[in-house]
């Protein structure tokens, strides 16, 4: 489980959106746009730790308690 990659778009996304902020006569628009581009990259980190955690479950030998566990995990997250 390696996710630098993109944890390090979400840090500079992050920046962007904090230079956008301080920027004088930006619109609405443009803050809101750069948001949702952070919350999507969120949400595809989410999902590519959840389908590797999965895949990891499934491959134990206690499959089923360390799915119950990444599943409490989840619901937890989501």
């Amino acid at each position: 489980m390696n996710y630098e990659v993109r944890i390090n778009k979400i840090v500079g996304q992050l920046e962007a959106l904090s230079r956008l902020s301080q920027e004088r006569g930006v619109g609405c628009d443009q803050v809101l746009q750069q948001v949702s581009a952070v919350q999507g990259a969120v949400a595809s980190l989410k999902r590519q730790i959840i389908d590797d955690s999965f895949g990891k479950c499934l491959e134990s030998r206690n499959a089923h308690k360390e799915t119950q566990k990444l599943l409490t995990s989840i619901r937890r997250y989501i």
